[in-house]
């Protein structure tokens, strides 16, 4: 979704053959892996957090050079 910061999807959702195709993996990039929700909202927030302290903004696009 080109309006979210950072989505979280399960493992299990990623592993469908949709996936597997090469210009679907070109505009996928993983920031962190989590066990479970609670974990992966924790995660999205030290991200988020990292980001801003870091920056003073929430551009994660550019901080992590993406895109």
């Amino acid at each position: 979704n080109p309006g979210s910061l950072l989505e979280i999807y399960s493992a299990v959702y990623l592993l469908q053959p949709y996936f597997k195709k090469a210009h679907v993996l070109e505009n996928i990039t993983v920031l962190g892996i989590a066990r479970g929700s609670d974990e992966a909202f924790q995660v999205v927030e030290k991200i988020i957090s990292d980001v801003y302290t870091n920056t003073g903004g929430f551009g994660l696009k550019e901080y992590y050079k993406l895109g």
